[in-house]
């Protein structure tokens, strides 16, 4: 089919596909394909993506496992490029996020992320904000000496995916700007905090490192504080900025 073909289909030059099909044994039972228009970011900036050459047997389960798939392709790109740049537009040292950053972020991402500690938030059924927490890799690595070959790669992988270190790493958490002007939408903030902790104690991690955050960031380090978080850390950046790393 010459419009599944990169080489073929134009749509390929400003846009993105991925082909999902569905099997009971050895019968292929549905497809179904997720896609980005990168254009339609560009001009709508709503956050979407979409699916198509959607087609199944009459089985709930199947269609609802292919657009599972789907939705868990296209979250990672489109949705946190424009929570992205939409939240820290304006910020101190802010440059957007393009979409060959963000699709690679996702694909090495996929090597440490632990789903179960990482979410997109959604207020009336769209996404709003973005949570990533990972496992500290630093704690997994810690022994390695920096070898990763022959076997450190296999081994921080068992401590990373099975295992899992004890400690977690925030690398992101941002609301979109027009929520998190509006009042009504306060806790959003102090509500993800809540739920990156009840997600990652129940997983058995026992305590985080938040990252760093600027020092005149008022809101965000209050809502750090409120957790019983702890600065420990402050770097000056050329500017005179400060900016702090926390833990908790």
């Amino acid at each position: 089919m010459h419009g599944l073909s990169p080489s073929q289909n134009p749509f390929f030059r400003r846009g993105e596909v991925t082909l999902f099909t569905a099997w009971q044994g050895q019968r292929l039972v549905g497809r179904c394909s997720a896609q980005i228009d990168r254009e339609h970011l560009r001009v709508h900036n709503d956050a979407a993506g979409f699916f198509g050459f959607f087609d199944t047997i009459d089985d709930r389960e199947v269609a609802k496992a292919l657009l599972d798939a789907a939705a868990a392709w296209l979250r990672p790109r489109g949705v946190i490029q424009q929570i992205y740049n939409d939240a820290w537009v304006g910020k101190w040292a802010y440059v957007p996020a393009l979409p060959d950053e963000v699709r690679k972020m996702a694909e090495d991402l996929k090597l440490i992320i632990d789903p179960d500690i990482a979410f997109i938030a959604e207020v009336n059924g769209e996404p709003a904000g973005m949570c990533i927490m990972l496992p500290n890799l630093n704690e997994a690595i810690a022994d390695l000496a920096g070898r990763l070959l022959p076997l450190g790669f296999m081994k921080a992988l068992y401590r990373l995916k099975v295992k899992h270190p004890v400690s977690t790493r925030l690398m992101m958490l941002a609301i979109r700007d027009h929520i998190r002007k509006q009042r009504r939408y306060g806790g959003l903030s102090a509500a993800m905090y809540v739920e990156t902790a009840r997600r990652g104690l129940d997983k058995g991690y026992r305590w985080g490192e938040l990252s760093w955050t600027r020092e005149d960031d008022t809101p965000i380090n209050v809502s750090i504080r409120s957790m019983g978080a702890r600065v420990y850390k402050r770097a000056i950046a050329s500017t005179d900025k400060a900016c702090e790393c926390a833990g908790c």
